[in-house]
């Protein structure tokens, strides 16, 4: 179990590159110190219930630092596998939003592992939705979730994992900038939103120039801050 207190709350911003200004924020968890990944907090819980406690504490947490403050853009708040699967989520995360009037734009972040064919997991996503909450897929590409769900569950945001602009062969890296584009024409057709993460350099960020893939998030343009710094 880890201590709450020792948990902080970072932000990493995503950009729209012809913008040239933050349209996201992702919230990540870190431990007291530690500024390594935020599934490494997770993989330190071995109990279901503890993840779904923190995350729910982290959506409160995330809440109190905004405010009733308008915040500019979008902020994701990952929800693990256990907690998406829990009956009655949605419902308390909607609750938490309604009982402070919050005017921010949040987003509910799942991960690719997310076992979408579960009736619990349908049932919160409609909740969310309903409730005019957006919910995003995060690592798109290296798991499970097909197109179909894209569909199935009206999803608003992709979050393009960072192997789709990983270096490699030639041949390689054609066929990623043909996804890439492939994913730029689907976002329009479809009215999702996709963001590529990971960019790291000026050869990655012109191979999504080229894609049509506008929004970024990685080192190369920021990164993770405290939320007390990104908020002022």
């Amino acid at each position: 179990m880890i201590n709450k207190e020792e948990i902080e709350i970072f932000i990493q911003p995503a950009f729209n590159v012809k913008m040239d200004n933050i349209v996201y924020a992702e919230v990540l968890v870190r431990g007291m110190g530690d500024m390594e990944s935020s599934r490494g907090v997770l993989q330190c819980l071995e109990n279901e219930n503890d993840k779904v406690e923190l995350d729910k504490f982290v959506f409160e947490k995330v809440m109190e630092y905004v405010g009733s403050d308008y915040v500019h853009c979008d902020i994701g708040v990952n929800l693990s596998k256990e907690s998406i699967g829990t009956k009655g989520m949605a419902k308390e995360l909607v609750s938490m939003l309604n009982r402070d009037a919050r005017n921010t734009n949040f987003v509910i972040e799942l991960n690719e592992c997310t076992d979408f064919n579960n009736d619990i997991v349908h049932e919160n996503i409609s909740e969310l939705k309903r409730n005019g909450i957006k919910v995003a897929i995060d690592d798109f590409g290296t798991s499970n979730t097909s197109l179909l769900n894209l569909a199935q569950y009206d999803i608003d945001i992709l979050k393009l994992d960072k192997a789709w602009v990983m270096k490699g062969s030639k041949e390689v890296e054609k066929s990623q900038l043909k996804l890439l584009k492939m994913m730029g024409s689907l976002q329009k057709k479809l009215g999702i939103k996709c963001i590529v993460e990971g960019i790291e350099d000026k050869i990655q960020l012109k191979k999504i120039k080229k894609s049509g893939c506008n929004i970024i998030q990685g080192y190369m343009y920021a990164k993770p801050i405290h939320i007390k710094h990104f908020l002022e």
